[in-house]
Order: C-alpha cells, then sequence, then structure tokens
C-alpha cells in the first residue's frame, strides 16, 4: 500500500508541472537567444531576459492551476494502457513518467533544499566578515 504522499494529487500535479516546465522553459530560452542576435541594445536584453523569468514563473503557474483543474483518476491509469500490446514510444514514456512523478517532486524538493541551506549558510559567512 502507498502511502499518502505518493498518492497525493498535489504531488502529482506538481511533478507533471515540474515535468511541464523544462519543455516549456527550452522554448523560452530558444526565443531568448534568437531574439538576442537582433538586439544590440544591453539594456533590452536584460528586460528581455527578465521577462524570460517572469514568463516561466507565470507559465508554471498556469500549467499547474490546469493540471490541477482537470479531475481524472490516474491510480489505475497504468493498469489500463499495460492491458494493450502494442504501445507508442510516448506511451511509455508516459507510462514511466505517471509510475515515477513522486521521485521527480522528491528530487526537486532535496535540491532546493540544498540550494537554500547553501544560500543561508553563504549569508551567514557573508554577514561575520
Amino acid at each position: 500500500m502507498k502511502n499518502s504522499i505518493e498518492t497525493s494529487p498535489f504531488l502529482y500535479d506538481l511533478g507533471w508541472t515540474l515535468i511541464h516546465s523544462f519543455w516549456q522553459l527550452l522554448v523560452l530560452v530558444a526565443v531568448f537567444f534568437a531574439a538576442n542576435l537582433f538586439i544590440k541594445k544591453s539594456s533590452i536584453k536584460y528586460l528581455s531576459g527578465m521577462l524570460v523569468l517572469l514568463l516561466q514563473v507565470i507559465l508554471s503557474v498556469i500549467t499547474y492551476v490546469y493540471l490541477s483543474n482537470q479531475h481524472f483518476d490516474f491510480s489505475d491509469s497504468i493498469g489500463f494502457v499495460s492491458s494493450f500490446k502494442a504501445q507508442s514510444v510516448w506511451d511509455t514514456i508516459e507510462n514511466l513518467l505517471n509510475a515515477n512523478v513522486n521521485v521527480f517532486v522528491m528530487l526537486w524538493v532535496l535540491g532546493s533544499s540544498v540550494l537554500l541551506l547553501k544560500i543561508v549558510f553563504g549569508y551567514v559567512y557573508i554577514s561575520q566578515l
């Protein structure tokens, strides 16, 4: 039996939001670098970079809200999909991600915690100088 953390709809939606944020950021960065080829003024480059960061946050929030508003029961989706013999590559990838979405969330939380500790210890170190 899985515990409530692994079957939480919040963590499931958060995990898929993290997965979608990767490709969303890739698209934003590609557009940013393509635009920077034609932009000469550094202040406009800076503002466009800040806009990309803001858009990434907005897209992540929109993605999470969209995913959390879908009321599907995915608890038995892997068993249903695996009953078919032939699966496409995309179905296989989706099944793999669905089965391990809690691992992605836990790794993200761990990485964010390590980064936060680094920032706090850096601040303490600098304030003691």
